[in-house]
């Protein structure tokens, strides 16, 4: 009686794994019946195991990759379960931007599409402040040179910047999160309680930080050592009021001291060490130029309306940087580490400062080596290349994440290109302010936005004279930026 039984197991068991295997084909089954599909889902998956994989400037930004690739996927892991669709940006332009709806916000829309960039014809610089106007240009330019280099290569993506300081959306507001997916909006800082996408901030290029100080490191260095340096924190300037919208940027003072009306908080922290800690080698000045700082051992840095620019300039000199944790970061900041590149202080309290300060002063070595490492990180990582490279692999993951196709005949933005505008075709259309909520964007056959070409947007710029800026100044303005040169590194197809 056992075989016929034995055979009966050994059918059914054949018969399952069948099933299985039917079943497991079928599902990887395309439309057209073909079973090619798991290979390409494989193949994207292996090339989304690193931002650079399978690109023309894989070469070039490989070496980047371990530095900002957790950082990138880290900004944008909002949307990483739905995507980013059309309408969703089409919400955050049609609130956040120059012309936006009720929130009128300094946010510029921007368009990457076939090694092109692309700006919206109806916004213009003078719809906010000059120096925001600036700012814009800045990346502006910086985009257009990318474009200029990499060519079709450049990922097809639409991108929403916003240069004003203060975090956008509040991630940890359960009532945001009831209204709909958060708005994909780039920044150059953001709160560790905000949902903004970072990029490098203006200073890197109008400041040109690797000619004028990174490539003076070794002469800094040569000229002030660590054992000539004086054993004292010292910091200066207090300008600038800090924006504290989100309680994990909240600040506490101790003493004597409290708040005043216009947070001026560097300002504030000094009259702090004056009159309550009255250490006679922890010094906070009104004002010193950057370089003199570096004859210190200790240089204290404190953030600015948000995210401070002077952190890498600090971090250039040689020094050990004395850091207030402000939870506010840069594109840069998940790779800086405490103990390692910097000393923390004011975590929770200004007196750490008198910790910091003390624990240098012990650990003489440890803290030269920490000022060491502060120094090659600035050397290596806030290159010219490598914001290049930051810049790329992040549009590369935006475009992965978009669920649209930017640009396209059926897109709601609708796009004037290169070749029709050196024709004299299209007519701009405007942006219809009356169908911009605070929930959605440009309506649909609209119009909406008409991206023209970025060189065409520069002269319009400059054709009505914003800001009384001189004439040429849009166009030009590149060239005192501190860019790669527009050197074409490709030139096939996407």
């Amino acid at each position: 009686m056992g075989k016929p039984w034995t055979a009966y197991y050994r059918l059914a068991l054949w018969a399952l794994l069948l099933g299985a295997a039917m079943a497991q084909r079928q599902l990887h089954r395309t439309p057209n019946g073909s079973h090619q599909q798991p290979r390409r889902q494989q193949q994207q998956q292996q090339q989304r195991r690193h931002l650079t994989a399978g690109t023309p400037w894989h070469g070039q930004c490989e070496r980047y990759e371990s530095l900002y690739e957790s950082g990138i996927w880290e900004d944008t892991v909002f949307w990483q379960e739905g995507g980013i669709t059309e309408g969703l940006m089409g919400a955050a332009i049609g609130n956040m931007s120059l012309n936006g709806g009720v929130y009128r916000r300094v946010a510029m829309p921007m368009l990457l599409l076939k090694g092109q960039l692309y700006l919206p014809a109806e916004v213009y610089l003078n719809q906010t402040w000059h120096w925001y106007g600036r700012n814009f240009l800045t990346w502006i330019h910086a985009l257009k040179r990318i474009t200029e280099r990499w060519g079709a290569s450049v990922p097809d993506v639409e991108i929403l910047i916003a240069a004003d300081d203060d975090p956008t959306q509040d991630a940890a507001d359960p009532n945001l999160w009831k209204q709909g997916p958060l708005w994909p909006i780039m920044k150059q800082c953001k709160s560790s309680q905000s949902a903004d996408i970072t990029i490098p901030i203006w200073h890197l290029y109008n400041m040109h930080p690797n000619t004028k100080l990174f490539s003076q490191i070794d002469r800094l260095n040569r000229e002030t050592p660590w054992e000539t340096k004086l054993q004292r924190a010292y910091g200066a300037g207090q300008t600038y009021h800090r924006t504290m919208p989100l309680t994990a940027n909240n600040r506490t003072f101790e003493g004597n001291i409290s708040w005043p009306d216009n947070a001026m908080l560097r300002e504030k922290f000094a009259q702090y060490l004056k009159e309550e800690l009255r250490h006679p080698d922890i010094v906070y000045e009104e004002f010193s130029p950057i370089e003199t700082w570096g004859k210190n051992k200790m240089v204290i840095h404190i953030d600015g309306i948000t995210c401070s620019s002077r952190v890498w300039q600090l971090l250039a000199l040689g020094s050990v940087v004395l850091r207030e944790q402000s939870n506010y970061y840069a594109f840069y900041d998940k790779l800086l580490h405490k103990f390692v590149h910097f000393v923390p202080f004011w975590q929770h309290r200004p007196r750490e400062v008198l910790w910091a300060y003390n624990w240098v002063t012990e650990n003489d070595e440890a803290a030269r080596r920490i000022a060491a490492r502060g120094q090659a990180f600035v050397r290596d990582a806030l290159t010219m290349d490598a914001l290049e490279c930051y810049w790329l692999m992040l549009l590369r993951q935006l475009a992965d994440l978009q669920r649209y196709d930017p640009g396209s005949a059926n897109a709601v933005r609708k796009v004037k290109t290169a070749a029709s505008s050196a024709a004299g075709g299209g007519v701009p259309q405007a942006a219809n302010s009356s169908t911009t909520t605070t929930t959605a964007g440009p309506a649909a056959g609209s119009g909406g936005y008409y991206y023209v070409p970025v060189d065409e947007w520069l002269a319009t710029q400059d054709a009505a004279r914003m800001h009384n800026w001189v004439e040429g100044y849009c166009v030009n303005f590149g060239k005192a930026q501190e860019l790669l040169p527009p050197t074409r590194l490709y030139n096939g197809n996407a």
